[in-house]
């Protein structure tokens, strides 16, 4: 059972590390976070957050805008302006209807 856990643990590691490093990847041919330039967004969603490092960039750098995380497992990093929901993206989202800028 050590063994297993052990094997399931280095999954997981290697796992986030492809996810930060394709972040990063994305980051770079973008040239930001996002392919367009945003002028003061009052709402940033995000669906499927991962490991939360987008919607923590967003956070800080839009850090007048409420940025909003949908996922199954939330992420163990929240500034103060972000909410983080459990929720399944294939469901009804748990934010109104045309609340969002991105």
């Amino acid at each position: 059972m050590k063994n297993h856990n052990r094997v399931v643990e280095d999954h997981l590691l290697r796992n986030s590390f492809q996810k930060e490093n394709k972040h990063y990847l994305l980051k770079l041919a973008r040239k930001g976070n996002t392919w367009t330039s945003l002028d003061s967004p009052k709402v940033i969603v995000e669906s499927g957050i991962g490991n939360g490092i987008w919607a923590l960039e967003m956070a800080t750098q839009y850090s007048e805008s409420q940025v909003i995380g949908l996922d199954l497992k939330l992420p163990d990093i929240q500034l103060a302006n972000q909410t983080f929901h459990r929720a399944n993206i294939l469901e009804t989202w748990p934010i109104d209807d045309d609340s969002a800028d991105l």
